[in-house]
């Protein structure tokens, strides 16, 4: 199938760009799955362990292929000032804007995205509904990929501000001890423009990396210099009761959120590809 070939050509950035980790990214892609109504929603809720079970999928082509990094995320920053509106919208008018090697550095996620929701639309018309679960999984991983704060921002892991290895503390180890429970922030609808809505994705992102870093900085305090120094690698220790519910009092709230919205926009993407292939009925679940 072409489009999965391509979707497999996937920098490799190393293993704090992962984006929530596979547990998270597993329960995002369940969730999503669990929240659509009538025949659509059904055909997810049927498959919705190999949609979970392939949320991590471009996470390990990143291991194999050196040009799938750079669509986990989008250095905003690079690109423009808050809240981006000159950033434009449509990819072929960004490369024109800025350079191909400018795009690769900076990530190019909400492009990304759409692309393959184009190319999801194309599975749906073709009735290609094996390909589209995987295509789907991927989609999702690029979604909640940009949910987190940190994937939008230069100082995407506190290396500018003191606070080195916030990403995977917050994303994972945050996520994975206080998060019980994720479900849609709204009900789930189909989207009018949706490169509209990733782009506002990722201005949403941005403007609440400052709210990680500021609970980085608190829940730092009362560490140790070597504590501190640990905390910049995925090595664990005592200090990590201290350190985690002081992050989690200043930016649970904000990990919960982002969560949550995740959830609601991975359904929604997944059911407006649906929607514009004309809305095929899907196969019977064996």
């Amino acid at each position: 199938m072409r489009v999965i070939r391509i979707i497999l050509l996937t920098l490799t950035l190393g293993a704090l760009l992962q984006g929530w980790g596979f547990q998270t990214h597993h329960r995002i892609n369940r969730t999503a799955a669990q929240s659509i109504n009538g025949p659509f929603g059904e055909f997810l809720f049927a498959y919705q362990d190999s949609l979970a079970a392939h949320a991590p999928d471009p996470d390990l082509w990143r291991k194999k292929d050196s040009s799938e990094g750079y669509r986990h995320y989008m250095d905003a920053d690079y690109y423009s000032a808050y809240p981006f509106d000159d950033i434009p919208r449509d990819y072929e008018d960004a490369l024109k804007k800025y350079s191909a090697d400018s795009l690769r550095s900076w990530g190019i996620a909400p492009w990304h995205i759409i692309y393959l929701c184009d190319s999801l639309t194309n599975l749906f018309q073709q009735n290609q509904w094996e390909e589209s679960i995987i295509l789907m999984a991927a989609i999702g991983h690029y979604i909640a990929d940009t949910h987190m704060p940190l994937h939008t921002v230069a100082n995407y892991n506190g290396q500018n501000t003191g606070n080195k290895g916030v990403h995977f503390r917050w994303e994972s180890q945050l996520v994975n001890n206080y998060i019980e429970i994720i479900e849609p922030d709204q009900p789930v609808g189909g989207l009018s423009v949706p490169s509209n809505e990733v782009f506002n994705i990722i201005i949403e992102s941005f403007s609440s990396h400052a709210t990680i870093l500021d609970a980085d900085s608190y829940a730092r305090e009362n560490l140790s210099e070597s504590e501190k120094d640990t905390l910049e690698s995925y090595d664990d220790g005592e200090f990590l009761k201290l350190y985690l519910p002081k992050l989690y009092e200043k930016s649970g709230e904000l990990a919960q959120e982002r969560l949550n919205k995740a959830a609601r926009r991975v359904a929604s993407f997944w059911l407006t590809s649906w929607i514009r292939a004309g809305k095929p009925v899907p196969p019977r679940h064996p």
